[in-house]
């Protein structure tokens, strides 16, 4: 259990870990003792909390802290270090998806963000997917399956939830190549949800959850089709990745990489109301996901898709613009490598072949031709490379400058 005392009328709740999502189980019955005893000013003390935590505790904690300051008129107070993962994620007071856009924009990941629109939760979808694309190369379908799952979730907030804002948090494993995602909401729950559809009546928490993770199970038919937590419990799977929903007093887990299910019951809640929704779900970017498959055979156009789409001329080619693309210039290893992850991405997401146009680049690195070309070819193979790209418009430079970089690395240089 938290520990939790009273000084001078202020109740002190003092966290030493939230590594566990049982803290935040905690954290709701203390807040509901305090909310009984009419002392209206906390302090959350997390000053000697040390260790990284899972996304799924920050937005938990972002958003109940929110809900007991706009509903039960409780001032809630921080105590943090600077320098701490808690205060870096911004968790006691969350990123605004409008607001600090440009702050998003350059990093997105271990961020707890606050969205109250679509246009906000579009924002952060497009983002997390942006920043993915060209940092780490995926398995074919993660980008248009972890797309396609982002905003489905997030957009159940606003079509189910009732709740004013929602809350998101992205984080990114590399070691363990996996991403994770949590969004969470103080709405109403899934089980009101589905009660006031007429159609679907779950008994329970526990039935709600079971019955949303069927296909074709809504809680409104004139916004849904009931297929957005049905879609991720079958991208997770084919992916053997995680899935936590929890609401109410019940929290499924589905672990497919252990194929284990583990079921909670009888948790704290906000408020009959207010039951809440947390969805966490970790999709492994190093597992392909046949997400047409998984969706029983329809084909989600994504913000991904799309680009790419925009991209591609009459003839079926792709226009790969080295120019537009190079944000960073075309004289490092980093910029050479983030459009080295961009273009092999773009392999997996779409079969048509693949112009890399260096039109209007008089000047190139080897460095810069070593890490987006040379590696490419290396790791894809030459004749594979050949069949799904062409190098076109490049000058004299460039050229010699392509070609010695691939002749070195297909020699092991």
């Amino acid at each position: 259990m938290l520990k939790y005392k009273c000084l001078k009328n202020k109740n002190y709740i003092y966290f030493d870990s939230i590594k566990s999502i049982k803290k935040i189980n905690d954290f709701i019955s203390v807040l509901n003792k305090i909310s009984k005893e009419n002392s209206n000013n906390i302090i959350l003390d997390f000053s000697n909390m040390t260790e990284q935590s899972y996304s799924s505790v920050h937005v938990a904690i972002a958003g109940i802290a929110d809900y007991y300051q706009e509903n039960k008129n409780i001032n809630i107070r921080f105590k943090t270090k600077k320098e701490d993962y808690i205060a870096h994620t911004k968790t006691l007071k969350p990123f605004d998806a409008k607001k600090d856009e440009l702050i998003l924009k350059n990093n997105i990941f271990d961020k707890v963000i606050s969205f109250s629109t679509t246009e906000e939760a579009n924002f952060i979808s497009e983002e997390i997917i942006n920043k993915l694309k060209y940092s780490i190369e995926c398995e074919e379908g993660v980008l248009v399956g972890l797309s396609w799952s982002i905003n489905e979730i997030m957009d159940n907030v606003f079509n189910h939830s009732k709740a004013k804002k929602g809350f998101v948090m992205a984080q990114l494993h590399k070691r363990s190549k996996k991403v994770s995602i949590s969004i969470f909401d103080t709405g109403q729950g899934l089980l009101n949800s589905l009660n006031q559809s007429g159609e679907f009546i779950p008994k329970d928490e526990l039935e709600a959850i079971e019955l949303a993770t069927k296909q074709g199970v809504t809680g409104n038919r004139d916004v849904g089709q009931g297929n957005g937590l049905w879609g991720l419990k079958q991208i997770i799977e084919d992916n053997k990745g995680y899935l936590s929903i929890q609401t109410g007093h019940v929290n499924i887990v589905y672990n497919y990489e252990k194929s284990v299910e583990n079921r909670f019951v009888n948790l704290p809640i906000l408020d009959k109301n207010n039951l809440c929704t947390r969805v966490d779900f970790t999709i492994r970017f190093d597992n392909l996901i046949d997400v047409r498959k998984a969706l029983d055979h329809y084909e989600p156009m994504e913000k991904i898709n799309c680009d790419i789409q925009d991209l591609t001329n009459y003839d079926g080619w792709i226009n790969f613009d080295v120019k537009k693309e190079a944000t960073g210039g075309v004289g490092t290893r980093e910029s050479g490598k983030r459009l080295r992850t961009y273009l092999l991405n773009m392999m997996k997401i779409d079969s048509n072949p693949i112009i890399i146009n260096f039109k209007n680049i008089d000047m190139i690195t080897s460095s810069f031709a070593d890490e987006f070309i040379g590696k490419c070819v290396k790791e894809i193979g030459f004749i594979q490379f050949n069949l799904r790209c062409k190098i076109l418009y490049s000058n004299e430079y460039v050229s010699g400058v392509l070609n010695k970089a691939i002749s070195m690395r297909m020699n092991n240089f």
